[in-house]
């Protein structure tokens, strides 16, 4: 398992997509918890552009590394992993925390939905959290180890199984 040591943007942002979309089967954003972000013209109309890939909304507890109490459940919209939904995120995004950026520097959580974590099958390929600068990575084989290690600084870390989201489809 990787632990990214800090964001992944521009050139190394799009080859990591590239990466995610080649391998995953889905891909995830969670709704924000700003409610004028939620019920923004931008952030409806970013939904909407990946409407054609959307499967579900999954409310839970227990998300990539968010654990929140009965009654105040995270949304999770999951979409099909497809090139054109890759292009939709690569407008609208530069690194990997989906955030604005001001010249230099990184600002807020854009006003769009966040957390952006990619699947293969059923099981987390690649998780973030987006107001934490938290991503880890679950390379299935030491060939996608190295590719995704070239793209950024990581730490190896010891395998965390109560993180490695499993969709379940039954729900």
């Amino acid at each position: 398992m990787l632990k990214l040591k800090e964001n992944i943007e521009k050139k190394s942002f799009m080859a990591m997509l590239d990466i995610c979309f080649k391998y995953s089967t889905y891909f995830s954003l969670t709704e924000s918890p700003i409610k004028d972000y939620a019920q923004s013209e931008e952030y409806i109309k970013f939904l909407e552009g990946l409407s054609q890939f959307y499967i579900k909304t999954i409310e839970t507890q227990h998300w990539f590394c968010y654990y929140v109490p009965k009654g105040h459940e995270k949304k999770v919209f999951l979409f099909k992993a497809d090139k054109k939904a890759q292009t939709i995120i690569q407008s609208h995004f530069d690194n990997i925390y989906l955030r604005e950026r001001k010249g230099n520097e990184f600002g807020n959580i854009k006003k769009t939905p966040e957390d952006l974590c990619f699947f293969i099958g059923n099981k987390l390929f690649v998780g973030t959290v987006s107001h934490e600068d938290i991503c880890y990575a679950y390379p299935f084989s030491e060939a996608i180890k190295k590719e995704i290690m070239s793209l950024a600084e990581w730490n190896t870390i010891e395998f965390d199984y109560r993180e490695q989201i499993v969709l379940n489809f039954n729900e």
